[in-house]
């Protein structure tokens, strides 16, 4: 797949078909289908760079990001064609985002990076606003069953949501010696993994009975995780 002029930032593959979305520094969004190597669709919905595109899990959704801080949604069974639309104007280098598991759900951070509003998908009406008193966003996740969302912050600690009720249920502080960027929850919703700078990977069970306990760990890696 050849776009002269314009750089790909992002790039998701879908869950169920042989296609890829890419966003680009264009602002742009294309569809590809992988086996054809051929454009599906094409829509530049943003007014800066597209900083993420993912689909849902079910694949019924697509969902992009953009450096003017906008998101659009996009229906892959109509053609890709663009859906909705929610102008947030919260301009970032990073876009944070992510879709429920089971596409109901949609989380972004609000103007400041320290509020994380959580939307209904099908009319992109707003269902919670968590105030998170000052603390910087670094990423967030839904649980595999998107009953929680967990959120890390750049205190070193990732803070869990009640999905219904918007409310904190539980606190991970002090993850690693030095700053955390990143982590992961299997599929089964069981383990979260967590990869700091100092070079380590620490594992703990998500069960709420044992949530907190002393994690497993890894070290004797040189260099920070990322992703």
């Amino acid at each position: 797949f050849r776009v002269p002029s314009e750089v790909a930032l992002c790039v998701d593959y879908h869950p169920a078909r042989r296609v890829i979305a890419v966003g680009f520094d264009s602002g742009c969004v294309r569809v590809f289908d992988i086996e054809s190597t051929t454009l599906i669709q094409e829509h530049r919905q943003h007014d800066g760079a597209v900083l993420m595109v993912e689909f849902s899990g079910s694949g019924s959704m697509l969902v992009s990001g953009g450096a003017e801080g906008n998101v659009c949604v996009y229906s892959p069974d109509d053609g890709y064609l663009p859906v909705k639309f929610l102008a947030t104007s919260v301009r970032a280098k990073r876009m944070l985002l992510s879709i429920s598991p089971d596409s109901r759900l949609l989380a972004t951070v609000g103007l400041d990076s320290t509020r994380v509003l959580v939307f209904d998908t099908s009319s992109l009406g707003m269902k919670h606003k968590i105030v998170l008193n000052a603390s910087v966003i670094l990423d967030m996740k839904f649980s595999p069953d998107s009953d929680e969302l967990y959120v890390l912050t750049q205190e070193n600690c990732i803070l869990r949501f009640g999905v219904a009720s918007g409310l904190l249920t539980a606190k991970l502080p002090n993850l690693h010696r030095g700053v955390c960027d990143t982590f992961a929850i299997d599929r089964q919703g069981r383990l979260l993994v967590a990869g700091g700078r100092d070079g380590s990977i620490k594992v703990w069970e998500c069960a709420s009975s044992k949530f907190g306990r002393q994690p497993q760990s890894f070290i004797g890696h040189g260099a920070e995780y990322v992703a």
